[in-house]
């Protein structure tokens, strides 16, 4: 486990430089169908009648453990060892719980249409994956980080632990529309359901009364601890794993919603063409100043145990770090399972060997975002958001909140973009660069570091 703890942190401190998740958070109007995954409201009276995105990359990671140092970037790459990994790998002592996390969103084909000036449609296709660590005790992670630190022996305390990793396809429809427009004052809406195909997790997830007793680098010694696990897959079944069993059964579901208020400037942006009068200008900005406000991927993803392990309980049971070797490929259900059972003559240990489906719930955000025209193309805005998970039974919160500033010019075929976030997790700063070149969108979220 200290093993496992250790290389997810480290790796997702290595991942510092990273394209923003979603380029929606630049607030601009030229966003389009890519604003669709952070405020659908976007798609209504946008600046494009059509807008089709064929591909989408995006990442994003962080931890509040371990960073890695700049002296990591060079080409004479310097060798790790114990006399100088805290050199490079620089640990966050502060006394709170750690925590990680690594996200990828790839886009494919998605697009939307304007109907008239005051509904849109949006289709929207791609797969989401997330890693997640959560909840582990600095001392653990120490112990993990350095197992010869003797500082880290002793009670490790550890509330809502948990590791989960989940991938799924989805496939959304959004519909928004205008719902008032009168004078200076705007609102529009959308909404998008998605059905979301499950197609593999893998989650452990401990009680809140579970705590090791690290005795030294050799021996651990748990009490009144227990977990509870899943191997998981929409398609794979525990007798045939070359089989697929898709069906409904598979399917969740999940939903954004958006809503959008626009100060205009009160201006006559309607023309008459081809004897249809009523025609608006949507090649002109109309507002002053925008306030925004969305919840994203709020919903779960069903999967099927493919390996019969629920739960496992344990108490005031001594372990020696060896036995722990039979867990070579502990992310394969079955080898986990069949190391748990060859050390289950241990006293205190009970496995619950049930198969039953499980949710795993999506890992939601809240968004809102203040934007503002200061002159012509050049425009401000503050961004906000909040992760939370409807139901943390397996571990699915995702502590990717932020605060941004981001100005930008913006113009009908060029848009710059500089945002300035505030990570909450890590609590650090980035300084990042986006860019808007026709139909190609590319955006860093740090570049300084």
């Amino acid at each position: 486990m200290k093993k496992i703890l250790f290389v997810v942190l480290l790796a997702m401190a290595q991942l510092k430089v990273q394209s923003q998740l979603n380029f929606g958070q630049f607030n601009t109007p030229f966003a389009g169908v890519n604003a669709m995954g952070y405020n659908p409201a976007e798609i209504v009276d946008s600046r494009y009648k059509f807008h089709l995105n064929l591909f989408d990359l995006g990442f994003a990671a962080s931890n509040n453990f371990v960073g890695a140092s700049k002296d990591l970037v060079t080409t004479d790459q310097p060798v790790i060892n114990d006399s100088n990994r805290k050199q490079y790998y620089i640990q966050n002592l502060d006394g709170a719980q750690k925590s990680g996390y690594a996200q990828v969103d790839v886009k494919l084909m998605n697009l939307m249409f304007q109907l008239s000036n005051k509904h849109s449609i949006g289709f929207s296709f791609g797969t989401k994956a997330f890693a997640t660590v959560d909840g582990v005790s600095e001392k653990l992670a120490k112990f993990s980080y350095d197992s010869k630190d003797a500082s880290t022996y002793g009670v490790n305390n550890n509330t809502d632990m948990g590791v989960n990793a989940t991938a799924w396809n989805y496939f959304g429809i959004t519909y928004g529309r205008q719902l008032f427009n009168k004078g200076k004052h705007y609102l529009k809406f959308a909404v998008t359901v998605k059905a979301n195909f499950g197609i593999g997790n893998e989650f452990v997830k401990f009680g809140n009364n579970t705590y090791v007793n690290i005795l030294d680098r050799n021996n651990l010694q748990t009490a009144n601890g227990n977990f509870t696990t899943g191997f998981g897959s929409a398609y794979l079944d525990n007798k045939d794993k070359n089989s697929f069993q898709v069906g409904f059964n598979n399917v969740g579901f999940g939903t954004d919603i958006g809503f959008i208020y626009e100060k205009r400037d009160g201006k006559d942006y309607t023309y008459t063409m081809d004897c249809i009068t009523g025609r608006v200008r949507n090649d002109l900005n109309k507002y002053k100043y925008r306030i925004g406000f969305s919840v994203s991927d709020l919903g779960f993803v069903p999967f099927q145990r493919y390996t019969a392990l629920k739960s496992v309980s344990f108490d005031s049971t001594l372990f020696n770090v060896t036995e722990f070797n039979v867990f070579k490929k502990a992310y394969q259900g079955s080898n986990f399972k069949d190391s748990l059972n060859s050390i289950a003559a241990y006293d205190g240990l009970k496995i619950d060997t049930s198969k039953e489906s499980y949710n795993v719930m999506t890992p939601a955000t809240f968004n809102m975002f203040f934007d503002y025209r200061i002159w012509k193309g050049f425009y401000v805005a503050a961004n906000a958001s909040l992760s939370f998970v409807a139901n943390n039974s397996t571990a699915s919160l995702v502590r990717n909140s932020f605060v941004s500033v981001v100005p930008r010019f913006d113009a009908k075929v060029l848009g710059i973009y500089l945002p300035i976030s505030y990570g909450l997790l890590a609590k650090e700063v980035n300084v990042g660069v986006g860019m808007r070149l026709g139909p190609i969108n590319f955006a860093v979220q740090d570049i300084l570091w």
